[in-house]
């Protein structure tokens, strides 16, 4: 990294296992540990706007799917509340045909007993 009026010298404390690990990433990287390290600290503050981001965008996927939830709850409710009035239609109706249909049996059986 060569000198400009822009770099800032700063002196560093690390334990011994970190700066191994940074000298095994500058190597794989080719470049020095100094490098190393900088490329690092700026990839994390990247990595914090992105996160930032994500976090944001994940908050309105969440509050979206409330809200639809919400809404599919509202439309359930009234989806149930349609198919029972049509449920208790249908077999007044059925039940009506039945009762009727037995009826008429009981009363074509009586006839046919008194030949009538």
């Amino acid at each position: 990294m060569g000198r400009n009026l822009a770099d800032v010298e700063y002196k560093m404390r690390m334990t011994q296992d970190l700066k191994d690990k940074i000298v095994e990433s500058a190597k794989k990287h080719n470049r020095s540990m100094n490098a190393d390290i900088v490329a690092r600290l700026d990839k994390s503050f990247f990595i914090d706007n992105v996160n930032t981001l994500e976090i944001d965008q994940l908050h309105q996927m969440y509050t979206d799917l409330l809200n639809k939830n919400e809404r599919l709850t509202s439309e359930n409710i009234l989806f149930k509340n349609e198919l029972k009035k049509i449920l208790e239609s249908t077999l007044e109706e059925v039940m009506g045909e039945i009762v009727e249909n037995k009826l008429k049996s009981i009363v074509e059986e009586v006839l046919k007993k008194n030949k009538i």
